[in-house]
């Protein structure tokens, strides 16, 4: 018999959390002017980083939702752990950066969109999961097996 899990918002905000950090991930992490920006896989990046745990996430929610194990929320929650991380590593680093690169008190260089929403993301796809977590599968009603088939008492006659 299979089971089939009930999709929840959690399940739901999980599995949207885990396609917006990708997209973070691979989005402008720095944004400088005449419109020049470095994404946070360029080169090495740490956006490879994110879009690694992103996978590992993804994976957790999935096989979450396909095989009602609690097991693999924890997988969920990691992999959005290590993206908040990375996320907020980078943000920081970046902040520190930008300290002195003003131009006439005009900030020249700031934050990109990509690693706003990619770090935002890693926080919601591990919240998510962590409820997860906790409440566990939601598992759907199964009908009823049907009634085993009605034998004769009489030997069947030839």
């Amino acid at each position: 018999m299979r089971l089939k899990i009930v999709v929840s918002g959690e399940l739901i905000a999980a599995g949207v959390s885990a396609v917006l950090m990708l997209v973070g991930a691979f989005g402008p992490w720095l944004k400088g002017p005449l419109g020049i920006s470095v994404s946070g896989t360029d080169g090495s990046n740490d956006g490879w980083i994110m879009a690694g745990a992103d996978v590992v996430a993804g994976v957790g929610v999935y096989a979450f939702a396909k095989f009602a194990h609690r097991g693999w929320a924890v997988t969920a929650v990691a992999g959005g752990l290590l993206g908040l991380g990375v996320g907020f590593n980078d943000w920081h680093n970046i902040r520190d950066l930008l300290k002195g690169a003003q131009f006439g008190g005009l900030q020249l260089v700031q934050v990109g969109w990509g690693l706003e929403l990619g770090t935002i993301a890693s926080g919601a796809l591990m919240v998510a999961a962590v409820v997860l977590l906790i409440r566990g599968p939601q598992l759907a009603p199964q009908p009823p097996a049907p009634p085993p088939a009605a034998q004769s008492a009489d030997p069947p006659t030839s």
